[in-house]
Protein backbone atom coordinates (compact mmCIF):
# COMPACT_ATOMS: atom_id res chain seq x y z
CA UNK A 1 0.00 0.00 0.00
CA UNK A 2 1.35 3.39 -1.09
CA UNK A 3 2.12 5.99 1.53
CA UNK A 4 -0.17 8.95 1.75
CA UNK A 5 0.36 12.47 2.88
CA UNK A 6 -2.20 13.89 5.31
CA UNK A 7 -2.95 17.57 5.14
CA UNK A 8 -4.64 19.34 8.08
CA UNK A 9 -6.33 22.76 8.03
CA UNK A 10 -8.55 24.81 10.30
CA UNK A 11 -11.73 26.63 9.29
CA UNK A 12 -12.78 30.08 10.35
CA UNK A 13 -15.86 28.78 12.22
CA UNK A 14 -13.64 27.33 15.01
CA UNK A 15 -14.67 23.74 14.43
CA UNK A 16 -12.15 21.02 14.72
CA UNK A 17 -9.35 20.50 12.27
CA UNK A 18 -10.06 18.93 8.95
CA UNK A 19 -7.79 16.69 7.01
CA UNK A 20 -7.32 15.07 3.70
CA UNK A 21 -4.96 12.33 2.71
CA UNK A 22 -3.45 12.29 -0.76
CA UNK A 23 -0.74 10.38 -2.45
CA UNK A 24 2.53 12.17 -3.18
CA UNK A 25 1.84 11.79 -6.90
CA UNK A 26 -1.50 13.52 -6.64
CA UNK A 27 -0.05 16.29 -4.47
CA UNK A 28 2.69 16.84 -7.01
CA UNK A 29 0.15 16.95 -9.82
CA UNK A 30 -1.98 19.51 -7.97
CA UNK A 31 1.03 21.67 -7.19
CA UNK A 32 2.18 21.42 -10.79
CA UNK A 33 -1.29 22.40 -11.94
CA UNK A 34 -1.35 25.54 -9.76
CA UNK A 35 2.18 26.50 -10.76
CA UNK A 36 1.23 26.05 -14.42
CA UNK A 37 -1.87 28.22 -13.98
CA UNK A 38 0.07 30.95 -12.25
CA UNK A 39 2.83 30.83 -14.88
CA UNK A 40 0.33 30.80 -17.74
CA UNK A 41 -1.61 33.70 -16.23
CA UNK A 42 1.57 35.69 -15.88
CA UNK A 43 2.57 34.90 -19.48
CA UNK A 44 -0.88 35.77 -20.79
CA UNK A 45 -0.88 39.04 -18.86
CA UNK A 46 2.61 39.87 -20.12
CA UNK A 47 1.62 39.00 -23.68
CA UNK A 48 -1.48 41.16 -23.41
CA UNK A 49 0.55 44.10 -22.17
CA UNK A 50 3.11 43.53 -24.95
CA UNK A 51 0.44 43.31 -27.67
CA UNK A 52 -1.28 46.39 -26.30
CA UNK A 53 1.99 48.28 -26.24
CA UNK A 54 2.83 47.16 -29.78
CA UNK A 55 -0.62 48.21 -30.98
CA UNK A 56 -0.16 51.64 -29.46
CA UNK A 57 3.27 51.86 -31.12
CA UNK A 58 1.76 50.66 -34.42
CA UNK A 59 -1.00 53.29 -34.24
CA UNK A 60 1.55 55.98 -33.48
CA UNK A 61 3.73 54.75 -36.34
CA UNK A 62 0.75 54.79 -38.72
CA UNK A 63 -0.03 58.37 -37.69
CA UNK A 64 3.61 59.34 -38.22
CA UNK A 65 3.70 57.66 -41.64
CA UNK A 66 0.42 59.31 -42.61
CA UNK A 67 1.78 62.70 -41.54
CA UNK A 68 5.02 62.11 -43.45
CA UNK A 69 3.08 61.03 -46.56
CA UNK A 70 1.10 64.27 -46.38
CA UNK A 71 4.36 66.20 -46.08
CA UNK A 72 5.79 64.28 -49.06
CA UNK A 73 2.68 65.07 -51.14
CA UNK A 74 2.95 68.73 -50.20
CA UNK A 75 6.67 68.73 -50.98
CA UNK A 76 6.09 67.05 -54.36
CA UNK A 77 3.45 69.64 -55.20
CA UNK A 78 5.81 72.46 -54.24
CA UNK A 79 8.61 70.87 -56.28
CA UNK A 80 6.31 70.56 -59.29
CA UNK A 81 5.25 74.22 -59.00
CA UNK A 82 8.88 75.23 -58.60
CA UNK A 83 9.83 73.15 -61.62
CA UNK A 84 7.05 74.72 -63.70
CA UNK A 85 8.24 78.21 -62.75
CA UNK A 86 11.77 77.28 -63.82
CA UNK A 87 10.34 76.11 -67.16
CA UNK A 88 8.49 79.41 -67.64
CA UNK A 89 11.64 81.41 -66.85
CA UNK A 90 13.70 79.35 -69.31
CA UNK A 91 11.04 79.81 -72.00
CA UNK A 92 11.19 83.56 -71.46
CA UNK A 93 14.97 83.47 -71.68
CA UNK A 94 14.66 81.60 -74.98
CA UNK A 95 12.32 84.32 -76.27
CA UNK A 96 14.80 86.98 -75.18
CA UNK A 97 17.51 85.01 -76.97
CA UNK A 98 15.45 85.00 -80.19
CA UNK A 99 14.67 88.70 -79.83
CA UNK A 100 18.37 89.44 -79.36
CA UNK A 101 19.13 87.52 -82.55
CA UNK A 102 16.51 89.59 -84.41
CA UNK A 103 18.01 92.82 -83.11
CA UNK A 104 21.47 91.70 -84.20
CA UNK A 105 20.22 90.86 -87.71
CA UNK A 106 18.35 94.14 -88.07
CA UNK A 107 21.29 96.24 -86.86
CA UNK A 108 24.00 94.14 -88.55
CA UNK A 109 25.71 93.55 -85.19
CA UNK A 110 28.00 90.53 -85.18
CA UNK A 111 26.28 87.30 -84.21
CA UNK A 112 27.01 86.24 -80.68
CA UNK A 113 28.33 82.83 -79.72
CA UNK A 114 26.01 79.86 -79.46
CA UNK A 115 23.11 80.46 -77.11
CA UNK A 116 23.38 79.23 -73.54
CA UNK A 117 19.65 78.71 -73.19
CA UNK A 118 19.76 75.19 -74.66
CA UNK A 119 19.51 73.40 -71.35
CA UNK A 120 17.22 70.66 -70.10
CA UNK A 121 13.66 71.54 -69.31
CA UNK A 122 11.87 70.99 -65.99
CA UNK A 123 11.25 67.40 -65.01
CA UNK A 124 7.79 65.94 -65.35
CA UNK A 125 5.83 65.25 -62.17
CA UNK A 126 6.26 61.45 -62.40
CA UNK A 127 9.98 61.82 -62.93
CA UNK A 128 10.20 64.04 -59.89
CA UNK A 129 8.39 61.54 -57.69
CA UNK A 130 10.57 58.69 -58.94
CA UNK A 131 13.66 60.76 -58.33
CA UNK A 132 12.34 61.65 -54.92
CA UNK A 133 11.83 58.00 -54.01
CA UNK A 134 15.24 57.00 -55.34
CA UNK A 135 17.46 59.84 -54.26
CA UNK A 136 15.43 61.78 -51.67
CA UNK A 137 14.16 65.33 -51.94
CA UNK A 138 17.63 66.74 -51.35
CA UNK A 139 18.82 65.64 -54.79
CA UNK A 140 15.82 67.28 -56.49
CA UNK A 141 16.30 70.51 -54.62
CA UNK A 142 20.00 70.40 -55.43
CA UNK A 143 19.24 69.92 -59.12
CA UNK A 144 16.76 72.81 -59.10
CA UNK A 145 19.29 74.95 -57.29
CA UNK A 146 21.80 74.16 -60.02
CA UNK A 147 19.24 75.07 -62.70
CA UNK A 148 18.55 78.38 -60.95
CA UNK A 149 22.28 79.08 -60.85
CA UNK A 150 22.45 78.29 -64.57
CA UNK A 151 19.49 80.57 -65.30
CA UNK A 152 21.12 83.31 -63.24
CA UNK A 153 24.36 82.91 -65.22
CA UNK A 154 22.46 83.07 -68.51
CA UNK A 155 20.56 86.18 -67.43
CA UNK A 156 23.87 87.85 -66.54
CA UNK A 157 25.24 86.95 -69.98
CA UNK A 158 22.12 88.41 -71.64
CA UNK A 159 22.42 91.52 -69.50
CA UNK A 160 26.02 92.06 -70.61
CA UNK A 161 25.08 91.29 -74.24
CA UNK A 162 22.27 93.84 -74.22
CA UNK A 163 24.56 96.42 -72.62
CA UNK A 164 26.99 95.90 -75.52
CA UNK A 165 24.14 96.08 -78.03
CA UNK A 166 22.85 99.32 -76.49
CA UNK A 167 26.30 100.89 -76.73
CA UNK A 168 26.54 99.88 -80.38
CA UNK A 169 22.97 101.08 -81.02
CA UNK A 170 23.81 104.46 -79.56
CA UNK A 171 26.50 104.73 -82.21
CA UNK A 172 24.14 103.41 -84.86
CA UNK A 173 21.06 105.29 -83.70
CA UNK A 174 20.47 106.95 -87.03
CA UNK A 175 20.98 103.62 -88.84
CA UNK A 176 18.47 101.93 -86.55
CA UNK A 177 15.95 104.72 -87.10
CA UNK A 178 16.38 104.21 -90.84
CA UNK A 179 16.06 100.41 -90.68
CA UNK A 180 12.53 99.03 -91.30
CA UNK A 181 11.32 97.10 -88.23
CA UNK A 182 7.51 97.07 -88.40
CA UNK A 183 4.85 95.91 -90.83
CA UNK A 184 3.47 98.78 -92.97
CA UNK A 185 -0.09 97.59 -92.41
CA UNK A 186 -1.98 95.15 -90.18
CA UNK A 187 -3.37 92.30 -92.23
CA UNK A 188 -2.88 88.79 -93.58
CA UNK A 189 0.17 87.99 -95.70
CA UNK A 190 -1.30 86.46 -98.87
CA UNK A 191 1.94 86.08 -100.83
CA UNK A 192 5.50 85.93 -99.53
CA UNK A 193 8.95 86.73 -100.89
CA UNK A 194 10.35 84.24 -103.41
CA UNK A 195 9.19 82.19 -106.36
CA UNK A 196 5.48 81.54 -106.72
CA UNK A 197 2.83 80.61 -109.27
CA UNK A 198 1.49 83.81 -110.83
CA UNK A 199 -2.23 84.35 -110.10
CA UNK A 200 -2.51 85.99 -113.55
CA UNK A 201 -0.42 83.81 -115.90
CA UNK A 202 -0.24 80.58 -113.91
CA UNK A 203 3.51 80.49 -114.58
CA UNK A 204 6.36 80.43 -112.06
CA UNK A 205 7.64 83.92 -111.28
CA UNK A 206 9.77 85.69 -108.69
CA UNK A 207 7.79 87.74 -106.18
CA UNK A 208 10.05 90.44 -104.74
CA UNK A 209 8.06 91.39 -101.66
CA UNK A 210 5.13 90.70 -99.34
CA UNK A 211 1.47 91.05 -100.34
CA UNK A 212 -0.47 92.05 -97.22
CA UNK A 213 -4.26 92.00 -97.49
CA UNK A 214 -6.19 94.75 -95.70
CA UNK A 215 -9.52 96.60 -96.12
CA UNK A 216 -9.68 99.32 -98.75
CA UNK A 217 -8.51 102.66 -97.36
CA UNK A 218 -6.49 101.20 -94.46
CA UNK A 219 -3.58 103.50 -93.64
CA UNK A 220 -0.11 102.34 -94.65
CA UNK A 221 2.60 103.46 -92.19
CA UNK A 222 6.33 104.01 -92.63
CA UNK A 223 8.36 101.14 -91.13
CA UNK A 224 11.31 103.51 -90.46
CA UNK A 225 12.43 107.10 -90.76
CA UNK A 226 13.13 108.38 -94.26
CA UNK A 227 12.27 110.73 -97.11
CA UNK A 228 9.58 110.19 -99.76
CA UNK A 229 11.46 109.74 -103.04
CA UNK A 230 8.63 108.69 -105.40
CA UNK A 231 4.86 109.09 -105.63
CA UNK A 232 2.97 108.05 -108.74
CA UNK A 233 2.05 105.22 -111.08
CA UNK A 234 4.55 102.43 -111.62
CA UNK A 235 3.50 99.71 -114.07
CA UNK A 236 1.80 96.66 -112.56
CA UNK A 237 2.19 98.20 -109.05
CA UNK A 238 -0.37 100.89 -109.93
CA UNK A 239 -0.13 103.86 -107.62
CA UNK A 240 3.15 103.44 -105.73
CA UNK A 241 5.12 105.18 -103.00
CA UNK A 242 8.86 104.79 -102.34
CA UNK A 243 10.71 105.86 -99.18
CA UNK A 244 14.47 106.41 -99.17
CA UNK A 245 15.68 105.56 -95.66
CA UNK A 246 19.35 106.21 -96.33
CA UNK A 247 22.24 103.77 -95.77
CA UNK A 248 21.27 102.08 -99.05
CA UNK A 249 17.81 101.10 -97.72
CA UNK A 250 14.59 101.82 -99.61
CA UNK A 251 11.01 100.54 -99.21
CA UNK A 252 8.32 100.41 -101.90
CA UNK A 253 4.51 100.23 -101.56
CA UNK A 254 2.33 99.22 -104.49
CA UNK A 255 -1.41 99.12 -105.36
CA UNK A 256 -2.19 102.08 -103.07
CA UNK A 257 -5.43 104.03 -103.52
CA UNK A 258 -4.06 107.38 -102.32
CA UNK A 259 -0.71 108.84 -101.27
CA UNK A 260 -0.72 110.90 -98.08
CA UNK A 261 2.74 112.38 -98.66
CA UNK A 262 4.55 114.06 -101.54
CA UNK A 263 8.11 113.72 -102.84
CA UNK A 264 10.61 115.31 -100.47
CA UNK A 265 8.51 114.90 -97.32
CA UNK A 266 10.33 113.53 -94.28
CA UNK A 267 8.54 110.73 -92.45
CA UNK A 268 9.00 109.02 -89.11
CA UNK A 269 8.51 105.36 -88.22
CA UNK A 270 4.78 104.73 -87.71
CA UNK A 271 3.64 107.80 -89.67
CA UNK A 272 0.89 107.22 -92.33
CA UNK A 273 2.16 107.60 -95.90
CA UNK A 274 -0.64 106.15 -98.09
CA UNK A 275 -3.85 104.12 -98.11
CA UNK A 276 -4.47 100.52 -99.17
CA UNK A 277 -5.97 100.20 -102.64
CA UNK A 278 -6.48 97.89 -105.61
CA UNK A 279 -4.69 99.79 -108.39
CA UNK A 280 -2.46 98.20 -111.01
CA UNK A 281 -2.49 94.45 -111.54
CA UNK A 282 -4.23 93.29 -108.39
CA UNK A 283 -6.79 90.69 -107.33
CA UNK A 284 -8.09 92.66 -104.36
CA UNK A 285 -7.28 95.38 -101.80
CA UNK A 286 -3.74 94.90 -100.46
CA UNK A 287 -0.32 96.51 -100.31
CA UNK A 288 2.73 95.11 -102.10
CA UNK A 289 5.62 95.80 -99.72
CA UNK A 290 9.27 95.61 -100.78
CA UNK A 291 12.53 96.17 -98.93
CA UNK A 292 15.43 97.12 -101.21
CA UNK A 293 18.99 97.00 -99.88
CA UNK A 294 21.71 98.53 -102.08
CA UNK A 295 19.47 98.08 -105.12
CA UNK A 296 18.62 94.43 -104.37
CA UNK A 297 15.20 93.26 -103.22
CA UNK A 298 15.47 91.31 -99.92
CA UNK A 299 13.02 89.31 -97.84
CA UNK A 300 10.82 91.73 -95.80
CA UNK A 301 10.37 89.02 -93.16
CA UNK A 302 13.73 89.95 -91.64
CA UNK A 303 12.54 93.53 -91.27
CA UNK A 304 9.21 92.89 -89.54
CA UNK A 305 9.58 92.46 -85.78
CA UNK A 306 5.99 93.10 -84.75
Amino acid sequence: MKEKITIFWLTAQGSGPRRISVTPTLLFAVCLFFITCITTSGFVLHSYKTVRSEKQFSDALKNTISHQNNEIDTLNEQIQNFSNKIGVIKARLAKIDEFEDDIRIITNIKKKKESLVGMGGPMEADDEINQFLKHSDASLLREMHEQLNQINSISLVHHKDFEKILKILEKKKSLFAATPTISPVKGRVTSRFGYRKSPFTGKKEFHGGYDISAPMGTKIIAPADGVISFVGRKGFLGKAVIINHGYGIMTQYGHTSKALKKVGDKVKRGEPIAKVGNTGRSTGPHVHYEVILNGIKVNPKKYILN
